[in-house]
């Protein structure tokens, strides 16, 4: 398959690396990640300017570009300026962090799987839980099989949002599909002079069987989204 990967942690991202590198065993690979660290950007675009972008032999085995801007332009930088390389498949990560329940909302990571899907694109992104540096390794053998296991199951346009849980991989009890978490964060703000600071932990009311729940109980986590977000029952409340 011709792999597209991108991720919002930027090109110097080891998990990124370790990723591209085994996708690149067995697909060709186009690496299209931001210049810095863009976490927590959601979708935003540049619209404003200009897009740097530069080709890196930082990955073996991929053909490579870091641009200035953000994870979502990243995806479209690929489909409008690299024509010679015919995308199958969209995918984001390792996300160094978690990607549930609300986050979606926020995350660069996610914001690359919708940008695929608003192109007609299948979209893998692949996320940690935990913010510290994890087995990537292990959990790119996961991603691969994942890939490979879903890629005939789903349809155009549909996003696989992935978390891995806070351990190695040998120890990971299996894959659950799961809905999104309602509840992930508990937020405090602190004030320093006439500055405020946000402090999130993650919350104890916990939805059983949601991706939060899983993940915390040692399980891959995985969500099924879609760009599409119109509330197709409602419409039809409002036009009786």
């Amino acid at each position: 398959m011709n792999v597209l990967l991108c991720n919002d942690d930027g090109i110097d991202s080891k998990a990124l690396k370790v990723l591209a590198e085994k996708l690149a065993q067995k697909n060709n690979v186009l690496v299209v990640a931001p210049k810095k660290n863009r976490s927590a950007i959601s979708h935003s675009l540049t619209v404003f300017g200009s897009i740097k972008a530069k080709s890196t032999n930082k990955i073996k085995n991929c053909r490579a570009f870091y641009i200035d801007g953000t994870p979502a332009d990243c995806v479209k930088f690929a489909i409008h300026n690299i024509k010679d390389f015919n995308i199958d498949v969209v995918v984001a990560g390792i996300n160094v962090g978690h990607n549930l329940g609300a986050d979606i909302l926020y995350s660069g990571t996610v914001a690359i799987g919708y940008e695929a899907a608003f192109y007609g694109k299948k979209a893998f992104c692949f996320s940690t839980l935990s913010f510290n540096e994890g087995d990537y390794f292990g959990f790119s053998e996961y991603a691969e099989k994942i890939i490979n296991y879903y890629y005939d199951k789903i349809n155009v346009g549909t996003i696989i949002n992935v978390n891995f849980p806070e351990r190695e991989a040998k120890d990971i009890k299996g894959i659950k599909v799961s809905p999104l978490a309602k509840i992930v964060y508990e937020d405090e703000y602190a004030k320093k002079g006439n500055k405020y600071t946000i402090k999130s932990r993650l919350t104890e009311r916990i939805d059983k069987g949601s991706d939060l729940y899983n993940v915390l109980n040692g399980y891959v986590s995985v969500t099924p989204l879609k760009y599409d977000k119109t509330d197709y029952a409602v419409i039809k409340e409002l036009i009786t």
